[in-house]
């Protein structure tokens, strides 16, 4: 295995610090955008206020000092210069990890100018619109400590997703994670393809003493020397640091998996976690997760699990290249089902959801969705294989209404629930003690919060399946759109949920029922083929 290529110095790492120091002063010190001054922002929550708060008192605490400068020096772990990090309030997520802490994801404001070498060889300088980057502050909530600290960068290989987050991958996305403590100690380079967990990298100074080892029997990890991986962006121009870092990769078999296995390591004092006290070096709160390999990596008594892959969809022989898995398609392709689940405290499933053609329990029903009793197992929809030949916008009404019936399911069983998750339940239960019955609970609360929204996405995804034919066939006025009525695409979202149970519809005068009879009526003549 090579030395470092600056072996004149005693350490690697106090190289990396001097040589990226040189190279990005000017970035370090770039006028710092205003923090915000009303401390007591109307769109904070309180729980939120009370972070920025304990951030703003503690945050001098967090940078590197003259009495963790030799920490910094000798640690075997790759520390970058120090970057300071101002985040935009206005700007944040909060969610939960698995273990029941509740993290708060805050965006930066300013970018620290540090990217990946091969980021940077594809996208030079034109990359701003690429990179993201956040604080997240998980919280301790069996320590003294408060929160530990974190900066998470986001590095897109394509085009960068709206909102992005450390808790969930988004669907397809490319990309790299790189998790650092506040300190800009390295921690974990998370590697993304198609959505899915390939790969996790750890950076040192000093070689193990294995080249390679079996963490788990679904991981393998090997370690070998590379060269410097990260590249400095100052204002007058890019240096890179001449040395090499011995690199951990460890690889999820079958190329995914946040759950399957993780990395655990020893290390030395962590001077990036927050501390809560009034005086004192910030520590590592251990708070009650332990080294668990099973989700996480792990440092220091403390751990932070993988990013989870979004629900994946998966068809099923039977749904695969019919007409409804094309209706599919562009229901997929207008982001049709975020934009109603989205809506309403905002319900994401983290499930899977399989989608089938077949036999449904009542086959009058359009279709069906099944809990299976496991959070293992996906979420199955089917499709009645009788009720295919219907025009392909009510088909597309049927898939939408089996979606909702998914991401209820999801957001109810899910076993990392989100802070919207968990405000969906309390609404939920509400929902449970008025009506009995999953069909009866969960149609009132369509009926009571989606329909207007279900009506949005017929009504947008509809010139992509015949809406100006439909138009001229039924002779409106002014054709496609402005012809076709609103009350018809609302009509439509009413279907399947005309149940004797559902309050909201039984509440309607007989002339409301009567005119969505008739629109229903006329969606049976609009065109049946997806294309």
């Amino acid at each position: 295995m090579p030395p470092p290529k600056c072996s004149y110095l005693t350490s690697v790492n106090y190289c990396a610090y001097f040589l990226l120091s040189l190279a990005l002063v000017f970035t370090s010190c770039v006028t710092e955008e205003e923090p915000i001054q009303n401390p007591t922002n109307k769109e904070f929550s309180l729980e939120l206020q009370e972070v920025k708060n304990w951030f703003d008192k503690n945050k001098a605490e967090f940078n590197p000092t003259s009495s963790n400068s030799q920490a910094r020096e000798f640690s075997k772990d790759l520390i970058l210069p120090f970057f300071n990090k101002e985040p935009d309030w206005s700007k944040f997520t909060e969610y939960y990890f698995a273990d029941g802490r509740k993290v708060y994801e805050v965006h930066i404001s300013n970018l620290s100018g540090i990217m990946p070498v091969e980021f940077f060889e594809r996208y030079g300088n034109q990359n701003d619109e690429l990179i993201e980057e956040s604080l997240l502050f998980v919280s301790e909530t069996n320590s003294d400590k408060g929160f530990t600290v974190l900066v998470a960068r986001y590095y897109s290989f394509g085009a960068k997703p709206k909102g992005m987050t450390y808790h969930q991958i988004p669907e397809g996305w490319n990309g790299q994670i790189d998790i650092f403590t506040y300190a800009d100690r390295h921690l974990r380079t998370i590697t993304i393809e198609k959505g899915q967990l390939i790969s996790h990298t750890r950076y040192q100074t000093v070689a193990e003493k294995e080249s390679s080892r079996k963490y788990s029997a679904l991981m393998s990890c090997f370690g070998s020397w590379q060269d410097f991986p990260y590249f400095g962006d100052p204002m007058d121009g890019s240096v890179a640091g001449p040395q090499s870092v011995y690199s951990v990769n460890c690889y999820f078999s079958g190329g995914g998996g946040s759950g399957s296995s993780s990395i655990s390591y020893d290390g030395g004092p962590d001077y990036g976690s927050g501390g809560g006290g009034s005086s004192g070096n910030p520590g590592n709160p251990t708070g009650s997760q332990s080294n668990d390999e099973s989700n996480n990596f792990c440092r220091d008594n403390h751990c932070i699990p993988f990013p989870e892959e979004r629900d994946e969809i998966i068809k099923d022989p039977s749904f695969q290249g019919t007409n409804a898995d094309c209706i599919f398609e562009k229901l997929k392709s207008i982001n049709g089902f975020n934009q109603v689940s989205g809506r309403f405290d905002g319900v994401t499933s983290e499930l899977d959801v399989v989608f089938k053609i077949g036999a449904t329990e009542d086959p009058t029903a359009t279709g069906q969705t099944q809990w299976m009793g496991s959070t293992s197992r996906p979420i199955e929809i089917t499709l009645n294989s009788n009720l295919m030949g219907r025009s392909a916008l009510e088909v597309a009404r049927t898939i939408l209404h089996e979606m909702i019936h998914a991401e209820i399911y999801g957001a109810i069983k899910t076993n990392s629930p989100t802070t919207e998750d968990l405000s969906f339940r309390d609404t939920f239960e509400e929902y449970t003690k008025r009506y009995s019955g999953n069909n009866a609970i969960h149609h009132n609360l369509m009926a009571d919060k989606f329909v207007k929204y279900m009506a949005d996405v017929l009504q947008q995804i509809h010139p992509q399946l015949g809406g100006s034919a439909y138009a001229n066939f039924m002779n409106y006025p002014e054709g496609y759109p402005n012809g076709v009525p609103r009350e018809f695409y609302e009509a439509l979202a009413w279907a399947g949920l005309k149940d004797a149970s559902t309050i909201a519809y039984q509440s309607l005068s007989a002339a409301e029922k009567a005119e969505i009879t008739g629109h229903l009526i006329k969606a049976e003549s609009g065109r049946k083929s997806c294309n």
